[in-house]
Formats: structure tokens, sequence, C-alpha cells
């Protein structure tokens, strides 16, 4: 799926960034009002919408700090190893 976003990113001209790319969800974000999505929700599950499985070793829950460097801070771990 990473593939197919940035494939689909190069074609709308978005350059794409540098860093590694490491797998994660994001489950809330509070967006400004001039911010906008690029896609719908039905738009994005009509061409990505298939079956993905993957294992998890972590859950790692993240506050976004836009304003500072790095703006990412790990509010809380959790290990998901037995």
């Amino acid at each position: 799926m990473q593939r197919q976003v940035a494939e689909a990113c190069l074609a709308a001209n978005f350059s794409l960034e540098k860093r590694p790319y490491k797998p994660h969800i994001t489950l809330s974000r509070k967006f400004l009002e001039s911010e906008h999505l690029l896609l719908d929700e039905n738009d994005w599950w009509g061409k990505f919408g298939q079956t993905i499985k993957f294992q998890a070793e972590s859950i790692v829950v993240y506050e976004t700090h836009f304003e500072k460097s790095p703006k990412y801070e790990i509010v809380q771990s959790f290990s998901l190893k037995k």
C-alpha cells in the first residue's frame, strides 16, 4: 500500500520524504480550518480497499507538536511481543 501511495503522490507532482518509511496508523488529528483532505474516504478505499495483513511489534502513542523539532513526542509505548 505504501508503494501505491508513493506512486500516486509522485503522479500528482508531490515530492516524497527522504526518511525511511515506518508503517503507522493515525487515529485522529485536529486540522486547521484551511487544511483539507486530498481524497475523501470513499475515494481512498476505492483505490486501496483491499485486505491488508501485517504483524505489529508495538503500539506507540505520539503527540504532535507542529511548531517544535522534533515534532513527535512519545506519550506511551506498548510492546506486543509475548
